[in-house]
């Protein structure tokens, strides 16, 4: 296979096809032909090649005269030849034959007759260095079939391979089930350049919201640059006194307003056409008792996988009761308000719903809760934090949460991160501004096995309010299961660097051609 890519840097290929009638082709075979006599095993191998030309020409194998060269410059003589001999072990090892300087007769005009566009098939009769090809692999050896310019919508703009523009619209135009992208690459491949590069073009042509969430700052000076230019840029760094609050309750009023809702839906006959479908909404609901659940395990999936049926039934009772009682009093709940109300129920020896061993577990998982309402994690998830500013750019730094023993807090705090743009974007879906949600070493976050179903459920929503997810991550092998579902939803894939084991990896969601597989390799 011959990658022109590989050429040196500034070579320029140069190929003359000249069509003939193939009769006149097949004149000159016979020449050839009358001209092999003899005995020797030389002259057999050449009449079997020329019988076998003669064969093709019979069916649909076209030959034509064509040329084929590479210029190349250098700086000095010295570089000059380094470069020459590159080219030639390139194209010998591609199986094409590279004539010697020494044994070429023409060696001093060949700069001039391979100049593109010089050739004139009419003055030119001895058709020097034209020789006889089948056309088809004239044709597999020219750039006649280009390389893809990809849809002209300029919104995302890159090269391809041979220097042209390549643009594309994955956000809106080119968009097919969703607009969703995944970039992955191992270390060191690029991908928070890419995402900077990406974030970069998406605000100068379609300006949405954007939210980066990140680990390390890697997108600070951006913020900074983005600045300048005159867009509001709010930088969070989630460590201690940042005052920044992720109160993963803040949306209980809307279990509250939901179940209102569908009571005066069953008290009133209503057109089915009037009534939105409940599958383009958010689960209010389920989100908090994930982060609850996260708060109660830990984010240890042993602990997880422990919890059976009744287990969150209980933790579902106490968060909606809770919800209302909140909603009552005109208060935003927050995390230690749940660990009281568990602590209640704990409490309530009358109860008629809760046995005995159900209390005492109710009395755990409020201890379990209580040390996310103190301290640095008390900051974090037991404040009332309102909203947040409308900015053109949000950047947050995980920081503290991103270093190791903080998984559970990392879980949460992207739960409360998620919920808060999904709440954004279920706010302004009918707004002409779309949103735009990065995260870089996603790795970090979908390798845990507990917030895949999570995930999962709150891309769908995405997909249905508008929102576009771009997710930066190191290995797919490494997606658990339930996250693998991820991947299949996710229709725009950017491979940075893929190794072979990753290519394959790949080919299981996306349909990939031999020739494709080889492209990403090279």
């Amino acid at each position: 296979m011959f990658n022109f890519d590989y050429l040196p840097e500034g070579s320029i290929l140069a190929q003359t096809m000249l069509i003939q009638s193939q009769s006149e082709v097949e004149m000159n075979v016979d020449k050839m032909l009358n001209k092999s006599n003899g005995d020797t095993s030389e002259v057999a191998r050449t009449q079997k090649a020329i019988y076998e030309i003669k064969e093709g020409l019979g069916g649909n194998q076209h030959i034509v005269k064509a040329s084929f060269g590479v210029y190349v410059r250098g700086k000095n003589l010295e570089e000059l030849e380094r470069v020459t001999k590159d080219a030639t072990s390139l194209l010998s090892s591609a199986g094409v034959i590279v004539y010697p300087t020494s044994s070429d007769t023409l060696a001093n005009n060949a700069f001039l007759v391979h100049l593109p566009m010089a050739f004139e098939a009419k003055t030119e009769k001895k058709y020097n260095y034209l020789k006889h090809y089948y056309m088809q692999h004239m044709i597999n050896m020219s750039l006649l079939y280009g390389r893809s310019e990809g849809s002209g919508h300029a919104v995302i703009n890159f090269w391809n391979r041979g220097g042209s523009p390549l643009s594309f619209d994955f956000l809106d135009k080119d968009r097919s089930s969703n607009s969703h992208m995944i970039i992955g690459g191992p270390t060191g491949s690029g991908k928070s350049v890419a995402l900077c590069y990406l974030a970069s073009m998406i605000m100068a042509t379609i300006r949405p919201r954007l939210f980066i969430f990140e680990l390390g700052n890697s997108f600070g000076l951006l913020g900074d640059y983005m600045k300048s230019l005159g867009l509001t840029v709010t930088k969070k760094q989630l460590k201690p006194g940042a005052g920044v609050s992720l109160n993963p309750f803040s949306d209980s009023h809307k279990v509250v307003e939901d179940s209102l809702r569908l009571q005066k839906r069953n008290r009133a006959v209503v057109d089915e056409d009037s009534v939105i479908s409940d599958d383009d909404q958010r689960d209010v609901m389920g989100e908090m008792l994930m982060a609850a659940l996260l708060m109660i395990t830990g984010g240890e999936q042993k602990e997880f996988e422990s919890l059976n049926r009744a287990d969150r039934g209980l933790v579902s009772a106490a968060i909606r009761e809770c919800s209302f009682d909140k909603h009552a009093e005109g208060v935003e709940m927050i995390t230690e308000d749940l660990r009281d109300k568990l602590r209640e129920i704990s409490y309530d020896k009358d109860s008629k719903v809760f046995d005995s061993s159900m209390r005492s577990k109710a009395k755990q998982m409020a201890m379990s809760i209580d040390t996310y309402c103190h301290d640095f994690d008390g900051e974090m998830f037991n404040t009332r934090g309102g909203t947040w500013e409308d900015t053109d750019v949000t950047i947050i730094d995980l920081a503290t949460y991103a270093k190791d023993g903080y998984e559970a807090q990392m879980a949460l705090t992207y739960v409360s991160l998620m919920n808060h743009i999904n709440a954004l974007g279920e706010k302004t879906q009918f707004d002409d501004r779309k949103i735009v949600q990065m995260t870089d070493e996603a790795h970090v976050i979908t390798t845990n096995p507990m917030l895949a179903p999570f995930l999962v459920k709150a891309v769908k929503v995405q997909r249905k309010i508008g929102i576009s997810s771009i997710i930066a991550t190191q290995n797919f092998a490494d997606f658990p299961k339930d996250a693998k579902k991820l991947l299949n939803m996710i229709d725009w894939w950017m491979c940075l660097c893929p190794t072979k084991n990753e290519v394959e990896e790949i080919s299981k969601f996306k349909e990939l051609t031999d020739e494709t597989k080889r492209m990403m390799t090279s």
